[in-house]
């Protein structure tokens, strides 16, 4: 207990985990002033839950994307904080759980160099990794993996391991690499004791259960989709691996530590290890990784993978994000003599003191990259103050006019009206209900409207062809060009989507 040794592990340990959390606290400070039209769906669902209200199992208007963050903000909301508050320091936590969670579970074993190794990895990948805010979630639920596996082989801790593995790749395929890794790991550790395996393969089933009820609820009403990734992008092309092949450092981009301009080298990583923990005899390491590496081979040839740019907002690598955890589960397999872990642990703060300085100092220029325009990315950042003021000032006109309804149209600007509209009932809670048309995601919204008949609506945006086009309608009105356009519309005699459709203010 008092050995000096175990007291500098100690200092150690805790001195990465404090280096983490201060490091994720300063990437919180710099970007949680920002927001994506994604994240505006996630501050919608965690008010949603925070309600009692769980419209759809998915991400709102997709067959895919458990919203975790959303769920766990749930009760911050509840008790009265804003989304917009409350979930990014949900994602911060879920980005460090499964590496903190691993390194404690490891540090209470007594080994130092494996828990030193799980918990330093975030602050030894590149600051790109850190900012990336979304596909976490299905990762983050690996965290508990390690509790239920460490139980000695009970059957509750079986069963649980089994569902927990299950559950991460059902949130987040995403996490499927290191699940393939874990799962194989543990059938083939336990293949003297057959029943773990049974144990863990019910536990998968509930799960899996769950799973297709959820996808069920849309293909039995394919109109409540917005958007799917079960069409062309999940059609199996071998012929794709090799421009895959050809662009390795962009499929891993952001997830090999400390050689960062050279993603490609954590998959070469991954390939040395196998062959050294064969001959370590670890077979069960081995084949974890080999099975991840396969899976990271198969999803490569589905264009899914290929969906990506260069823009930390909607990465190629994020299909991969689970490629760090895997590096250091495979770095703890291998069996470290009491000499190299003295010089592993002596090597640990001087290194992680250039990649925290490196990190700190790139992260805020990165960040603001974030914020300019990136051709071909579906997604763009918001200031969350800027978003602020203009829900409250559509808000404030809204109350003035006196409308029932609030309809965003998607030109010119379809990025902003997609963030608007999911944006602004949490900036403003009290003001009338948002909808709109030709890009509603809320299907339950889209039904309200098809059987409502509103009195005055407020619209905002349209394009200045669309309003010159409708200048002879008497209903409508010009309220303001303040950017976005403002129009009162009057004379609503039928659900909106029809009277957009007849007076030409929707095609």
């Amino acid at each position: 207990m008092n050995d000096p040794g175990n007291r500098w592990r100690a200092l150690l340990f805790y001195s990465i985990l404090v280096l983490g959390a201060t490091d994720r606290a300063w990437i919180h400070h710099l970007s949680a002033h920002q927001a994506t039209e994604d994240l505006a769906v996630v501050w919608h669902a965690a008010m949603d839950y925070a309600n009692g209200e769980f419209h759809e199992p998915f991400f709102y208007g997709q067959d895919y994307g458990v919203m975790l963050e959303a769920l766990l903000a749930a009760p911050g909301v509840a008790l009265g904080c804003s989304p917009m508050a409350v979930l990014p320091i949900v994602i911060a936590l879920l980005a460090l759980a499964p590496y903190w969670s691993f390194a404690i579970w490891h540090y209470r074993q007594k080994d130092a160099v494996a828990a030193c190794v799980f918990a330093s990895m975030p602050l030894l990948l590149p600051p790109e990794h850190g900012i990336q805010y979304t596909n976490l979630n299905g990762i983050a639920l690996l965290a508990l993996y390690p509790w239920a596996i460490g139980r000695g082989g009970s059957t509750l801790g079986t069963f649980l391991a089994g569902a927990i593995l299950m559950a991460a790749a059902a949130v987040n395929l995403n996490a499927l690499v290191a699940c393939a890794a874990l799962g194989t790991h543990f059938m083939v550790s336990q293949s003297r004791s057959p029943w773990n395996v049974v144990r863990a393969l019910a536990g998968a089933v509930p799960v899996l259960f769950l799973l297709f009820e959820a996808m069920r609820f849309y293909s039995a009403s394919p109109d409540r989709l917005a958007h799917t990734v079960f069409d062309w992008r999940m059609d199996f092309h071998p012929e794709l691996i090799p421009e895959a092949m050809g662009r390795l450092d962009a499929h891993f981009a952001w997830l090999c530590p400390i050689w960062w301009p050279h993603g490609q080298a954590a998959i070469w990583l991954l390939i040395a290890l196998v062959p050294v923990l064969a001959a370590k005899q670890n077979w069960a390491g081995a084949l974890g990784i080999g099975a991840a590496l396969i899976c990271m081979l198969i999803a490569l040839c589905f264009p899914k993978a290929h969906d990506g740019t260069s823009s930390v907002l909607f990465p190629l690598s994020r299909i991969f994000l689970a490629v760090p955890l895997l590096i250091a589960w495979g770095l703890v397999q291998l069996p470290w003599s009491s000499f190299r872990q003295r010089w592993i642990l002596r090597a640990f703060m001087p290194i992680l003191a250039i990649t925290c300085g490196l990190r700190a100092s790139r992260a805020r220029g990165i960040i603001a990259d974030a914020e300019g325009f990136h051709e071909g990315t579906p997604l763009r950042v918001h200031h969350t103050e800027l978003a602020r003021k203009e829900c409250r000032t559509i808000a404030l006109v809204a109350e003035a006019l006196d409308v029932d309804l609030i309809v965003i149209l998607r030109d010119p600007d379809p990025g902003l009206g997609l963030f608007l509209n999911m944006a602004c009932p949490v900036c403003e809670p009290t003001m009338p209900p948002t909808y709109m048309p030709q890009g509603e995601r809320r299907t339950w919204r889209k039904a309200q409207e098809a059987f409502s008949i509103r009195h005055r609506a407020l619209l905002v945006q349209g394009s200045a062809e669309r309003w010159r086009a409708a200048e002879s309608l008497s209903t409508v009105s010009l309220v303001s060009v303040w950017p976005p356009a403002l129009h009162l519309l009057i004379g609503i005699d039928a659900p909106i989507d029809t009277v957009l459709r007849k007076t030409r203010i929707v095609d």
